[in-house]
């Protein structure tokens, strides 16, 4: 296997459970326990996914917001 990818072929045969967008910060503040990062450029490339992942995330939240207003109780009287 060429070396460039015995990485990846290592990462593919275990379970991911988050894949996460992470700034420096976020980083520091996990650690050197954090040992699997693969940086991104800062080219564009990803803004439409960007874009995408914070729609649906708005869209989740207001769902969330709704479906809580519904199941209120109403005030007592």
């Amino acid at each position: 296997m060429h070396p460039e990818f015995a990485g990846v072929w290592a990462l593919a045969q275990e379970h991911i459970v988050a894949v996460g967008l992470l700034t420096n910060r976020d980083l520091e503040r996990l650690g050197s326990g954090f040992r699997r990062c693969f940086p991104v450029s800062d080219d564009r490339k990803f803004e439409d996914l960007l874009r995408a992942i914070d729609e649906a995330d708005a869209a989740s939240l207001r769902a969330r917001c709704s479906s809580d207003q519904q199941n209120k109780m109403p005030p007592a009287r």
